[in-house]
Formats: structure tokens, sequence, C-alpha cells
């Protein structure tokens, strides 16, 4: 089964967060409860420039970008 959070969590590890980290902000992106953007980034204490890559991510993940060519 296709999950779009598990595809952005594997992408956030590539950029630098954790594991665990990278989990929360999947599953909080994935979300109807939670606005995942800068200010809740900033919680985690990750450089600007990861920051930004993350936003960049997550961005395409809320558009579909991200996993558009994944699903079957």
């Amino acid at each position: 089964m296709f999950d779009p959070r598990i595809v952005l969590s594997q992408e956030l590890i590539k950029i630098g967060i954790t594991y665990s980290d990278a989990m929360t902000i999947a599953l909080d992106a994935g979300s109807s409860q939670v606005v995942v953007n800068n200010i809740y980034l900033k919680e985690y204490n990750y450089s600007r420039a990861i920051r930004t890559q993350a936003l960049s991510l997550i961005g395409k993940f809320y558009s579909g970008e991200l996993f558009e060519n994944l699903e079957e």
C-alpha cells in the first residue's frame, strides 16, 4: 500500500533530519490537525538550510509533486 507520508519521511532523512524527527514531521504533515511550516520546524532546532530544504519537500508533499511519479 502506498503511503505518501513514508515518501516524505524518507526524503527528510536524506537531507539530514533524524529518523524519529522525520517520521513525526511526516505524520504531522499528513494530519489535518497540524500545519507544518517554518515556525513548526524551528522547534526541531535544525539549521536554516535544512529547514529550507524541508519546507520545499513539505510543499511538494502538500501539492502531490513529491510522489506523483511513484503512484501505481
